[in-house]
């Protein structure tokens, strides 16, 4: 493996001081999830308590922030850069954050589409907390009319610790109510990418986007023709390659409203201790599911989970600030 695509990782989109912002705002739940095996993992995922309550317009705003680098391709973003170091003009960044939230709107009237934030917080995980750089942009080809489907609502990718295996990262983000209806609705699509439809197996599909609209962070035709070299089913490297599916759910919690009133200096350790106990059900209820399925078992699955004191609230939070 060359010392060029072992700093495969470090490609992210984003910029530098996101991840430590993030950091601020996101913290993680330590939860022995011990299971035979190694395809299904989970981690635990929750907000940062501001005044007793989570700090959820504080992630709204984050983001929003990076809309950009979810939204548009790493070319573009580029070209964009090199326009303002030519001419000192910072107009050339806010004509991509407009054509951004363009997109996100669209996405959004779409009734085929989400245009959700979970899809964008789903993106900045991988990226910032899994260290998984994306390697295609959605947003803009689910818009564009170019497909009549529209698939997984991330591609990322990574190295794995042993500086060798390419694990290729198929991203479910889902928000609902109910931590159950979420999983299960992430449960049917990732079926359904390996089902045979009319127009073949979306997964399939999905791989020919990879082809064709390869948008990691780098210039470097070696590490280019090195990535597809994972993906080539003739090359020795394919055998160096797993997929993942990364399914984040987010969902509400009640006991947000519960603890708000209680001892400040014990909220949140109040919050863990009932997250916990949510966590090990969920688990369950996540091994049932995939447990005997014909499609499933085989999988690997990543589970990101995220509560919320109100999904609703974040949604339309974040939809005020698009428009």
């Amino acid at each position: 493996m060359s010392s060029t695509f072992g700093g495969f990782n470090e490609l992210i989109t984003l910029p530098s001081e996101a991840q430590s912002r993030l950091h601020a705002l996101v913290r993680e739940l330590k939860f022995d999830w011990e299971i035979s095996g190694d395809r299904l993992q989970g981690r635990f995922f929750y907000l940062k308590f501001s005044d007793r309550l989570p700090a959820q317009r504080d992630l709204v705003a984050f983001l929003y922030q990076y809309i950009i680098y979810y939204c548009l391709p790493y070319a573009e973003i580029q070209d964009a850069e090199a326009k303002y170091l030519l001419n000192n003009d910072l107009s050339v960044f806010q004509d991509l954050a407009d054509k951004a939230r363009r997109l996100f709107v669209r996405a959004r009237e779409q009734e085929s589409i989400s245009g959700e934030p979970s899809e964008l917080l789903l993106f900045a995980l991988l990226e910032l907390v899994i260290a998984a750089p994306q390697v295609v942009s959605k947003m803009g080809l689910k818009t564009s009319g170019m497909m009549h489907f529209h698939g997984v609502d991330g591609i990322h990718a990574k190295l794995d610790d042993d500086g060798e295996t390419l694990i290729l990262l198929w991203g479910e983000a889902k928000a609902h109510k109910g931590f159950s209806s979420a999983l299960n609705d992430a449960l049917d699509s990732i079926t359904n990418f390996h089902s045979v439809a009319g127009t073949g197996v979306p997964r399939e599909r999905e791989l020919q986007i990879v082809h064709d609209h390869f948008s990691l962070a780098t210039n470097d035709l070696a590490i280019r023709k090195k990535f597809f070299d994972y993906l080539d089913p003739y090359s020795n490297r394919t055998t160096e390659k797993i997929e993942a599916h990364a399914c984040l759910l987010c969902f509400d919690f009640g006991i947000y409203e519960t603890i708000a009133t209680g001892d400040k200096s014990k909220i949140e350790d109040e919050f863990k201790d009932r997250y916990e106990r949510r966590v090990a059900t969920a688990k369950t209820l996540i091994e049932n599911k995939v447990s005997g399925h014909p499609i499933l078992e085989d999988l690997n699955l990543w589970f990101f989970l995220f509560p919320f004191k109100s999904i609703d609230d974040f949604r339309n939070e974040f939809n005020q600030r698009l428009t």
